[in-house]
């Protein structure tokens, strides 16, 4: 494990080569570093920024009620969103973002692609073709070219949110009962279908590329296989205020920690096999 600590910043989102959220003086931040976790540039904001994601060499984050569009730390494009957001996506050339209202893709340039209501939305991921978008009653399905709807996942009541898709399944979090399920994806003959169920989810998990781990963010990150048995767990030697914020599975996993009583974040880094921090 690699650790790259973040002083005087509260953590809130990491996506490949960036971690974003606020400075516990005011403002907001976006630190951008290498595959070694070395920082190479840092942009402040006004305001705290709350989400971003990353596809190869551009960003997309959110602050202040903006979008901003991010190259390597130069801001290359920044526009108003629709209403306050809860999740930010960049895929295939766009914008995704979902918020209470529903679900908005943007141009790389601010401009309305399409626009989706469904009420409310929460999290989006895309897989061959389609946009996976949590909802009050599971997840509904478009096709990611024209919003679409294709079909309708139901899941019970709950407070559902996807965050982050494989080659084969999306995960959904039900943040009423803290549990993340890992979903099969839209295939010819027949509905999407729960594989497996991972408890006492914390912050925001993610699964890997190969649809065979699902990491959940703690004060380090505890692994668990796609049926929802942990295979690895990690943590960190810090204060009692250390909790998990944010996985990100690209190559590598990455995790956001903040710890409040340090007054300082971490992106850890983890290499598969899993080696536990020293």
């Amino acid at each position: 494990m690699k650790k790259l600590a973040l002083p005087g910043k509260e953590i809130a989102s990491v996506s490949k080569g960036v971690a974003v959220g606020s400075l516990y003086e005011g403002g907001g931040f976006a630190t951008f570093f290498d595959e070694d976790l070395s920082v190479y540039e840092e942009l402040r904001f006004a305001d705290s920024v709350d989400f971003v994601s990353c596809e190869e060499n551009l960003c997309a984050l959110y602050s202040g009620g903006h979008v901003h569009v991010v190259s390597r730390g130069s801001v290359l494009k920044r526009f108003e969103s629709r209403s306050p957001i809860n999740w930010i996506l960049l895929t295939n050339g766009k914008i995704i973002v979902t918020h209470d209202e529903g679900v908005t893709a943007y141009n790389l340039d601010g401009s309305r692609a399409w626009e989706w209501n469904v009420v409310p939305a929460r999290g989006v991921a895309e897989n061959k073709g389609y946009l996976y978008v949590g909802t009050s009653f599971g997840v509904v399905v478009l096709h990611s070219n024209d919003a679409t709807l294709a079909m309708e996942v139901e899941l019970g009541t709950g407070n559902w949110r996807v965050t982050s898709s494989c080659s084969s399944a999306v995960l959904v979090v039900d943040d009423e009962e803290a549990k993340a399920y890992v979903l099969l994806t839209v295939k010819e003959l027949g509905d999407p279908e729960v594989v497996g169920v991972i408890p006492n989810v914390i912050g925001t998990p993610w699964i890997s590329p190969d649809c065979l781990y699902v990491a959940v963010p703690r004060c380090g990150v505890s692994v668990y296989d796609s049926k929802g048995h942990e295979i690895f767990s990690d943590s960190l030697e810090s204060s009692d205020e250390c909790v998990g914020i944010w996985a990100y599975w690209d190559e590598e996993l990455l995790v956001g920690v903040a710890d409040e009583g340090l007054w300082t974040s971490y992106v850890l880094l983890y290499e598969y096999p899993f080696k536990r921090s020293n």
